[in-house]
């Protein structure tokens, strides 16, 4: 009888053992958010992330079908595959875990900020000469122009990144629910971080926006 107990006993800590190894990692989460970064997946990728913020933000990336933005999304389809990053540290504390990863990335706030730049000076251009607000599609052909004209000149600059990544235990595996932004933004080419500076700048007192005006003025 004893020793009936004890193998049930044994066979319960091994099946208890394999549950637990089989169990995935929180690295798995964060490497198939990033591999699916890589192939423009943002399907993939919300499923990945708490936050009901940003799971709206990949939906709408994941459905973009405005021609203005066609050859931004081109661009950063491009991007996309020239991520690499590397997972160096995790730590796990019961139903929490800290990943950290190091990203390199293509910054192309660059060319989003020139291009939001010359797109004011048109828009800004036409206000002062013909008098006339812009059309939907007109507004649509400056962005397109001004890509056209500043992408074959831009010069390529990678952005290397530790992003500190925290997840929570769910029953069938781990999501995250830190680190988001930083990790959206690497998707995203950088371009996060560029709207935030450019949106930055426009609300300085005496900023952009006067200085745009002024140049066109000139």
């Amino acid at each position: 009888m004893k020793k009936n107990i004890r193998l049930v006993a044994l066979l319960l800590v091994i099946f208890a053992l394999s549950a637990c190894s089989s169990f995935p990692k929180p690295e798995k989460t964060v490497r198939l958010y990033l591999d699916s970064a890589k192939n423009f997946d943002f399907e993939t990728m919300k499923t990945l992330i708490a936050s009901e913020e940003y799971q709206e933000q990949h939906s709408k990336m994941a459905n973009n079908t405005d021609e203005g933005a066609k050859n931004f999304m081109d661009y950063l389809r491009e991007c996309a595959p020239k991520i690499e990053y590397t997972i160096f540290d995790s730590e796990i504390k019961e139903e929490t875990a800290t990943v950290k990863v190091f990203c390199k990335y293509v910054d192309g706030g660059v060319l989003m900020k020139d291009v939001i730049y010359e797109v004011i000076k048109g828009t800004l251009t036409n206000a002062i000469t013909g008098g006339k607000e812009l059309t939907e599609e007109e507004n649509e052909q400056l962005y397109v122009e001004a890509i056209n004209n500043i992408l074959p000149n831009i010069e390529e600059k990678m952005i290397e990144q530790t992003i500190d990544v925290t997840l929570h235990k769910t029953e069938t595996g781990w999501i995250i629910d830190g680190g988001e932004e930083e990790l959206y933004n690497v998707a995203m080419a950088n371009f996060m971080n560029a709207s935030k500076e450019l949106i930055e700048s426009f609300n300085q007192p005496g900023g952009n926006k006067i200085q745009v005006s002024m140049n066109i003025e000139q």
